[in-house]
């Protein structure tokens, strides 16, 4: 796992789902955002285990594999 990596720095897909999240589960809730990037799904399962805190526990998964891509482009992306 890499924090911080600073490709991400852009990113901005968790600004979307904080404000939802906190309007619909209460502003007191401890969100972990991941950028999954290149993670095998084992290691992305390692993570959601280790996170995991019961059945309070919510799991939100989103993509976005391509948003200025061709369609074509981004279909073989």
């Amino acid at each position: 796992m890499i924090v911080n990596d600073p490709t991400h720095t852009q990113e901005h897909a968790v600004e979307v789902q904080i404000p939802f999240l906190q309007t619909v589960l209460g502003p007191d809730l401890t969100i972990v955002p991941l950028n999954a990037g290149d993670a095998t799904p084992q290691e992305v399962g390692d993570v959601l285990r280790a996170l995991w805190g019961g059945p309070e526990t919510v799991i939100v998964i989103s993509s976005d594999l391509s948003h200025y891509h061709p369609h074509e482009v981004a279909r073989a992306i």
